[in-house]
């Protein structure tokens, strides 16, 4: 876990102690973060997106057993809806698409998976943990045996991704702190990702209504790039399909 640095141990060691409550360390936690993330732009895309960027695209855990935990329907369809936008842009303009599932909880939902079919470049890789890119047990099945991500990735030329799924303060920034770590400019909007919240009143706080949103999305805002919407990297990937045709 690299974007919650010593969180593991701090439970491991503190949960013995009567004092230590897990709960409230995490939502203190989430609150520092949320803080920081007010303190910046709710955009840096003007700033950062620009020089030699070649986009792939990462869709991380779009399963129907995490979907049906804390999401309302009409809210996923909203997120879902951009993603498909995203994933018609990969096929249309041939970008590679990197889907990562976690093992034991399903194949990707319907609606993207028959997208993702249609796609020339893109590959699937099964997780254990929330960081798509840290290495397991090779007894653990997944598509790739013998591969891994980055190096599928860089294959395809990318030096940039565009992140989309849930959930956002988990799986998504654990996977994105990763591949910044590796070299790999991270973006992404708040229209492709979300973040499931059992106790926020909304249920899904995919659109900065709790804490758990704005900290999942401060590691876009503080060392990435990041948007509100998601058209603008639409028009991005047709603008950069449309000059490498012009350079052929």
């Amino acid at each position: 876990m690299k974007f919650f640095p010593y969180l593991s141990t701090v439970l491991g060691l503190s949960a013995c102690t009567p004092e230590f409550n897990a709960e409230e360390w995490t939502a203190k936690y989430n609150r520092e973060r949320a803080a920081l993330y007010e303190q910046g732009p709710r955009s840096n895309l003007e700033q950062k997106l620009q020089g030699d960027l070649h986009f792939g695209i990462v869709l991380v855990d779009m399963q129907p057993r995490f979907l049906e935990h804390g999401f309302y329907p009409y809210e996923s369809h909203e997120m879902i809806t951009e993603q498909k936008r995203v994933l018609t842009a990969a096929r249309d303009y041939d970008l590679p698409v990197l889907v990562f599932e976690t093992d034991g909880y399903g194949d990707t939902i319907p609606a993207l998976q028959d997208l993702i079919e249609q796609i020339p470049r893109t590959t699937t890789f099964g997780k254990r943990y929330d960081d798509g890119f840290e290495i397991y047990e090779s007894i653990i099945q997944h598509p790739n045996p013998g591969i891994f991500p980055q190096d599928w990735l860089q294959e395809q030329g990318v030096n940039a991704l565009y992140f989309m799924g849930i959930n956002g303060n988990a799986c998504v920034t654990e996977t994105a702190s990763s591949a910044q770590e590796l070299n790999f400019t991270i973006a992404t909007s708040n229209q492709v990702i979300a973040t499931a919240n059992d106790n926020a009143q909304s249920g899904d706080c995919r659109s900065e209504s709790c804490d758990e949103a704005k900290a999942g999305l401060l590691l876009f805002q503080s060392k990435g790039i990041l948007d509100p919407e998601n058209q603008p990297f639409l028009d991005y990937f047709k603008e950069q399909k449309r000059t490498e045709i012009q350079d052929q």
